[in-house]
């Protein structure tokens, strides 16, 4: 299982740094040039890795606003939103299941606005947030959503509550007792979900003040 820091939360949604860094005159860009030390003691910029192979962190890592202005968050805010606040590691790791819980729901309810049925469990839902999570397992994860819908809706058939008709329209390859998800299909309910899943944390100026909002989902 991969642990969810801000270290590898921040530099999985960041621009690259270099391409950051370079100015206008083109000059050779060197990894951390660009980082400051603003008057609050605090370093501003973006992380790099020194001639020791290190990612070294900014106190105040450099984003793009949701609204577009540019500025910085702090980078013990992610860790806060990450883990709901909690410090300890049983804490972390109590909120990190409840983090997973409510992203499953975020999940079925995508399947259920992408295909217009609810036809994928809780159960199911939230295994597949563990494999994409935790272990990248997209395919796997696809997989388990492919036999639980498929089981669910084959029970909906029997029972008359859908028509054979339109579960065929589910999918290209029609129902015949299973449901086929492509990758493309996948994509996009994960994406939807995605939107119900960001966590959102303040971007401040350089002087402090609060000048819009970074989001970011927890995998």
């Amino acid at each position: 299982m991969n642990e969810v820091t801000s270290d590898n939360i921040f530099l999985l949604t960041l621009e690259d740094a270099g391409t950051i860094s370079l100015n206008d005159e083109g000059e050779e860009w060197t990894p951390g040039m660009h980082n400051f030390v603003g008057e609050n003691g605090l370093v501003y910029g973006v992380p790099y890795t020194d001639e020791f192979g290190q990612t070294v962190m900014p106190d105040m890592g450099r984003v793009e606003a949701t609204n577009g202005t540019v500025g910085y968050m702090a980078i013990e805010d992610i860790e806060v939103a990450v883990f709901n606040g909690a410090k300890t590691q049983t804490e972390q790791a109590e909120a990190a299941e409840q983090n997973a819980r409510d992203e499953a729901k975020a999940l079925r309810a995508a399947f259920a606005e992408y295909y217009g049925i609810d036809a994928l469990s809780d159960a199911a839902a939230y295994q597949c947030i563990i494999d994409v999570r935790y272990e990248g397992g997209t395919e796997s994860a696809k997989s388990k959503m492919e036999r639980d819908a498929s089981a669910l809706l084959a029970e909906a058939l029997d029972e008359g509550e859908v028509t054979e008709a339109r579960l065929s329209s589910l999918s290209n390859s029609g129902f015949a007792n299973s449901l086929t998800i492509s990758d493309a299909a996948f994509e996009e309910i994960l994406n939807l979900a995605k939107e119900n899943m960001k966590v959102f944390v303040p971007v401040y100026s350089v002087e402090g003040a609060v000048v819009g909002e970074y989001s970011f989902v927890r995998f």
